[in-house]
């Protein structure tokens, strides 16, 4: 027997197969009970999804138009070692010690301009970091990493705005702050203008930090 002939003879079999298959299938009426059970489980692993992010999205705060983000003070404690106290939005300042020669910090942008009817919702915003950087590549590599100021859960979901960004539904992104020169009693207000993360002074310590 040619290999033709072994070839033809097992796919009519297998074609014969399937059409049984699906006459079972169909008759016995449990296949689109299976689909519908199938879909409704996706729907509540979907709910379940939309629900965490909803409920992480609280931690997140409204910034409309251009308004502030919030303020960083600038505090010497010894040496090269400072303390930056960031206030977001209307909330308390909270102190993150950094070191080295300059000061940055960064946020989590979440942008819903994507949506149908979103360019009417605010930008939600969140305070990743904050952190310091020498001058000098020795001391630089001797420095000691700080964590990231945001929690657990946070670093999680984030991904998930970053795959709804990548399907065009909304826009999240991390914006993030040149680095600054540490100067003892600078105040800075952080602002969010057209997508794009920017300083103001508010003292003279924080003008002469600007300076180039």
């Amino acid at each position: 027997m040619s290999l033709m002939i072994i070839m033809v003879v097992m796919g009519a079999l297998a074609l014969v197969m399937a059409l049984f298959a699906l006459k079972l299938l169909f008759r016995s009426g449990w296949f689109f009970g299976w689909l519908k059970g199938t879909f409704g489980l996706l729907l509540l692993a979907c709910t379940a999804i939309l629900g965490v992010l909803v409920f992480q999205l609280k931690d997140f705060n409204v910034q409309k138009g251009d308004l502030s983000l919030g303020h960083v003070a600038i505090s010497k404690v010894s040496g090269q070692q400072y303390q930056l106290n960031v206030s977001v939005a209307n909330q308390a300042a909270e102190g993150y010690p950094v070191e080295g020669d300059f000061w940055t910090t960064s946020y989590r942008i979440i942008d819903f301009t994507g949506l149908p009817g979103g360019e009417k919702l605010p930008i939600l915003f969140q305070l990743e970091g904050a952190s310091g950087r020498y001058m000098t590549l020795e001391q630089e590599l001797k420095a000691k990493v700080k964590p990231p100021v945001i929690g657990t859960m946070s670093q999680r979901i984030w991904p998930a705005m970053v795959l709804l960004d990548s399907i065009g539904l909304i826009d999240a992104y991390i914006a993030e702050l040149e680095f600054v020169p540490l100067m003892d009693g600078s105040l800075f207000d952080v602002h969010l203008t057209a997508g794009e993360i920017g300083l103001s002074p508010l003292n003279e310590p924080a003008e002469a930090a600007l300076q180039p």
